[in-house]
């Protein structure tokens, strides 16, 4: 006979729950916490009889109980430290499957715009058919995030591809969190596979002149734009003219629902310029209808394979612009204006996105003109302090005075 006492981790209602399974060679008996919960025991007997006595004599040794009252524990903890009911018993044994139903019903999913909620059907569908009858409840220990790292690493042939299902499911769980479905978070914190850094990875304007070449102006236009805003794909399928002022643009990204402001110069004027405004929409398709995005990916990726371009995305151009505006030495705070990007994010998505090399010869050229300024003659300008800067000196405090009267000393002894 063999005995094995697990690990602990979980809730337990009241009671243990107790599975039996006959084998050729003798009957096991497995104790659970609760039904669908962690298992306690695992007892290997001849015969039913024999196991059942050795499962009983367990359940009254001291480590059982200890074990059984560290869960009893654990499930007060979560279950009643809340007064007002925050997570009540019966949601947090809410099916996978209903989870998901529910949260592409909510407002929430429906304020994402139309590409995302297609990306967010297609993970937490594949999701839910793994795991949909699971309960939440399964999911709030410890181990159930080997589970989900399991399945994302069963993807990890497209790392890019199994980063995005771990973030939809990460948005699953922190919806069903913030709803009082559940109190944690088992897909937050996972590492990411995919590491590649594009910020290498920029349009030259040779390329960009290439294609525009091999496309009509409706694809050029468009692109150029990219490069010279920085606007992500969806939200110039949506710029309207409204969103055109001026002397800047300002709009209301789609991502991160972040207001952007980006001055006009005339090189977008330029391109502006050449829009018909027979729609709301600025650029429209070369049936004068507004882009749908199936429709302006195949036409920019046909565009792509006549230029012969391989290697660079749509999404390249807005590492582009960054890389731009950085070489035109604008301040941290205004490219994360200029881009919707976060104060605390925006020295991270710099790496990301800005060409370091690109960057440095803005950098250059800020410097070589600094120095033409400082030769000019009869200038103010003056790389050195105009007088000398006179060295302070420390006052003496009570313990060096006594160390230099003891070197005086030792020096005419």
């Amino acid at each position: 006979m063999s005995l094995r006492i697990l690990d602990l981790e979980g809730v337990v209602e009241s009671g243990v729950s107790q599975t039996i399974v006959k084998r050729f060679n003798g009957v096991d008996i497995y104790v659970y916490a609760y039904r669908g919960g962690p298992r306690l025991l695992c007892v290997r007997g001849r015969d039913l009889k024999t196991a059942k006595a050795e499962i009983e004599k367990l359940k009254l040794t001291d480590e059982f109980s200890s074990r059984l009252a560290q869960i009893r524990r654990v499930e007060a903890k979560v279950e009643w430290a809340d007064p007002s009911g925050h997570v009540p018993r019966e949601e947090r044994g809410v099916q996978i499957r209903t989870l998901v139903f529910r949260y592409l019903a909510s407002p929430q999913f429906e304020r994402l715009n139309e590409a995302t909620k297609v990306t967010y059907r297609q993970h937490l569908n594949a999701f839910s058919a793994k795991f949909g009858a699971m309960g939440l409840r399964q999911f709030e220990v410890a181990a159930s995030k080997r589970l989900i790292v399991a399945w994302r690493n069963t993807m990890s042939e497209t790392p890019c591809k199994a980063d995005h299902a771990i973030a939809c499911v990460s948005r699953l769980f922190s919806w069903a969190s913030s709803n009082g479905y559940t109190l944690v978070n088992p897909a937050a914190g996972i590492e990411d596979l995919h590491r590649a850094n594009r910020s290498d990875i920029i349009w030259r304007d040779h390329e960009l002149e290439t294609l525009k070449a091999m496309s009509n102006s409706a694809v050029g236009d468009l692109a150029e734009f990219a490069a010279l805003t920085g606007l992500r794909q969806g939200d110039l399928l949506t710029l309207k003219w409204d969103d055109v002022r001026d002397d800047h643009i300002l709009k209301l990204t789609s991502k991160r629902q972040k207001l952007v402001t980006i001055p006009l110069t005339a090189a977008m004027k330029a391109v502006l310029a050449r829009q018909p405004r027979s729609r709301p929409q600025v650029f429209l398709n070369t049936l004068n209808e507004p882009w749908t995005s199936d429709g302006f990916r195949a036409s920019f990726a046909a565009a792509k394979k006549r230029a012969g371009i391989s290697g660079l995305h749509f999404h390249d151009l807005r590492g582009t612009a960054a890389t731009r505006f950085a070489r035109l030495g604008l301040s941290q705070a205004d490219l994360a204006r200029i881009m919707g990007w976060s104060p605390e994010r925006v020295e991270r998505l710099i790496q990301l996105y800005v060409h370091g090399s690109e960057a440095d010869r803005g950098m250059l050229e800020r410097f070589n003109r600094l120095s033409q300024q400082a030769l000019v003659p009869n200038s103010n300008f003056s790389w050195m302090p105009s007088e000398p800067i006179e060295r302070r000196k420390r006052p003496p405090t009570p313990e060096r005075a006594d160390r230099s009267i003891d070197n005086i000393d030792n020096r005419h002894r």
